[in-house]
């Protein structure tokens, strides 16, 4: 007797399906051909070397771009934690060559002070360098008295030189008491507002410096008296006018020290508060993550995001 076409295959599978059976973790270890197949642990094994690889390098990209457009990288570049919360210590000042401050400087009273009795003092900067930033302090000067905070501080062919928020006597400047070289200016290049108002000698004055990117601000007793664009026209313009006019590229260097100045006169500062900020554009920057097909973040992006948001509340 002759069989169908198909008897063959259909009597296989009978005889297949009289085999014992076998557990549902045991038939999934199974190809089609019936030898062993790696397991899914096995697979995600097997896909798992490169696609590591990928995550970490993407992780330690971003924590690298976060910490160096941050600020962070090198000892020598402000981090949140350098940000001085006050005056009452001269530590994390330095001379001009990197050396403690050991005479001239001192600290009485919670105020940082300027001795002028004994040899010259010379000026002192932060140890380490700010990029964007917001200095605010109190400041007071004798009769006659001449000082300055600098910030964008940096050689210039061998000239240690930067921005200043001058701080002077403004009665020994007579007509010229609002000018570029009174209380307040960017000394020698922006003048400051006509209606400021500034407590006289022997007085506390309140002092505000914010550097975002180009954009300069100086405000004097809670009113903002000054503001400055770096690289603009009216600044060149403004620059060559000056003493500065022949220094390439001076304030423009978006990385630089603070300096307290030692213009040979008695000056004190209290309450002296430095924070360093995160540029404009990561500030205005936000982390949307990518979506699976049912609305949820991908673990990736999900992990992107919050080191983003952690990044952003330095």
């Amino acid at each position: 007797m002759t069989t169908a076409p198909n008897a063959d295959k259909l009597l296989s599978r009978r005889i297949n399906l009289q085999k014992p059976s076998v557990s549902r973790c045991e038939s999934d270890n199974l190809s089609y051909d019936g030898l062993p197949r790696p397991s899914i642990v096995q697979h995600a094994v097997q896909r798992r070397p490169w696609q590591a690889i990928v995550q970490r390098i993407d992780a330690s990209a971003l924590l690298l771009a976060c910490a160096i457009l941050a600020g962070l990288v090198g000892s020598s570049v402000a981090r949140a934690s350098d940000t001085l919360r006050d005056s009452a210590t001269l530590d994390g000042w330095t001379t001009l060559d990197g050396q403690p401050v050991t005479h001239g400087w001192e600290v009485v009273d919670g105020m940082i002070h300027l001795d002028i009795s004994g040899p010259r003092a010379g000026h002192i900067v932060t140890a380490v360098e700010y990029a964007d930033f917001e200095l605010e302090f109190q400041w007071k000067i004798v009769a006659g008295g001449n000082s300055g905070i600098k910030y964008r501080v940096r050689d210039f062919d061998g000239n240690v030189l930067g921005l200043e928020y001058q701080i002077y006597d403004d009665t020994k400047l007579g007509d010229q008491s609002k000018s570029n070289k009174s209380t307040g200016a960017i000394y020698d290049i922006y003048a400051p507002s006509p209606e400021k108002l500034l407590n006289p000698p022997g007085q506390f004055n309140h002092g505000r410096i914010v550097v975002r990117g180009n954009r300069i601000e100086h405000w004097l007793n809670k009113r903002l008296i000054l503001t400055a664009v770096v690289g603009s026209s009216e600044w060149y313009q403004l620059k060559a006018q000056g003493k500065f006019s022949d220094v390439e590229g001076f304030g423009e260097n978006r990385l630089g020290k603070i300096m307290l100045t030692d213009h040979n006169s008695e000056v004190w500062y209290r309450n002296l508060r430095i924070k360093p900020l995160v540029p404009p554009k990561l500030a205005q920057a936000t982390c949307r993550p990518h979506l699976t097909r049912s609305g949820r973040a991908t673990r990736r992006s999900a992990r992107r995001c919050a080191l983003w948001r952690v990044f952003r509340r330095r």
